[in-house]
């Protein structure tokens, strides 16, 4: 399977009054076409960023210090930390669409919803209101929304938060991009509706072939809907792997402490150690791993001084922990 996306050394920075916080600290990270890739992590350990930086639309004050991200589109190779901001307004809306945590934030309270999905459609394509009232009507029926035409006439604060969301995965797939990158989708909903979104991006991808990057703070998300996992800690990428695989046999000891503090999902037991301490100071990075003042084996002699890299551990598991430097293959 080809790669729809190539990340390669991508440093972000925030400059902001007490000084400058590295958001992402020399990323690698692949993506396949037609996978669901989740990445996991504690707040702050820079996801949103990373999914922010894919799809061009950091703050102000944060700036992409090094590094590449190498889009595969229909045309051939984009490297979307190059191209102007016009260019990738092409691209975004069109190639890559957008779900977000809070719908209300993106929705706009005054327009109806139909005409808040055909704006992005007619922005990128060349086609008439009908026919795009008509394809909106279509993709509705399609999300599995319930009496759409009552829906495309409503306004957001006469839908549910589910539906709010629905919507919004309406409006990201309006165009039927290759890639969607769905940042926190489930974080704001009940438990019910969160299995029937995860239900849905999983339907997406088998009628559209969309590639589709989870964003998530919870495990249980990335374990229900993801081929492949990525566990981000302080802007660094910990491990990587079949899901599966990383929660029956976690690597990274951060990855074990995350288990750890969870019930697990397929036993009644608890997997790895309950994760102490606090994340790193933003303000004043650590020195070394980054995990190395939480982690119970730490060796002193290197992990406090050299980070590691991400060591290839055997199919595509990669770990960045000084403990399996001579595994690597």
């Amino acid at each position: 399977m080809s790669n729809i996306l190539e990340i390669k050394r991508l440093t972000v920075e925030y400059k902001v009054p007490e000084g400058v916080i590295k958001a992402l600290d020399k990323i690698d990270l692949y993506v396949k076409k037609g996978e669901i890739l989740a990445i996991v992590g504690e707040s702050g350990s820079g996801k949103t960023t990373l999914a922010h930086s894919i799809a061009r639309l950091l703050p102000k004050n944060a700036r992409i210090v090094e590094g590449s991200i190498i889009f595969h589109t229909r045309k051939g190779p984009v490297d979307l930390t190059k191209i102007s901001e016009e260019e990738m307004r092409k691209i975004r809306g069109s190639m890559i669409g957008m779900v977000f945590q809070d719908p209300m934030t993106y929705l706009n309270p005054v327009m109806k919803i139909s005409d808040q999905i055909i704006e992005g459609l007619i922005s990128h394509k060349k086609i008439s209101k009908k026919d795009a009232e008509a394809k909106t009507l279509d993709l509705l029926k399609k999300l599995r929304i319930p009496n759409p035409e009552y829906v495309a006439k409503s306004y957001p604060h006469q839908l549910s938060g589910g539906m709010k969301q629905r919507v919004i995965i309406a409006m990201a797939m309006i165009n039927q991009p290759d890639l969607l990158i769905a940042d926190e989708p489930t974080s704001a909903l009940d438990v019910t509706v969160q299995a029937e979104i995860l239900e849905l991006f999983k339907e997406l991808r088998k009628e559209y072939g969309v590639t589709i990057i989870i964003i998530t703070h919870d495990l249980g998300v990335a374990v229900r809907i993801a081929d492949r996992i990525v566990i981000m800690y302080a802007g660094k990428i910990m491990e990587i792997g079949d899901v599966r695989e990383v929660f029956k046999q976690p690597l990274h000891p951060y990855t074990q402490g995350l288990l750890g503090s969870i019930l697990s999902i397929s036993e009644n037991v608890r997997k790895g150690f309950i994760l102490k301490g606090a994340p790193p100071d933003i303000f004043n990075p650590t020195r070394g791993c980054k995990f190395h003042p939480r982690c119970p084996f730490v060796m002193r002699d290197i992990c406090i001084n050299e980070d590691p890299p991400l060591f290839h551990v055997g199919n595509e598991r990669y770990v960045a922990c000084w403990l399996y430097r001579g595994v690597s293959s």
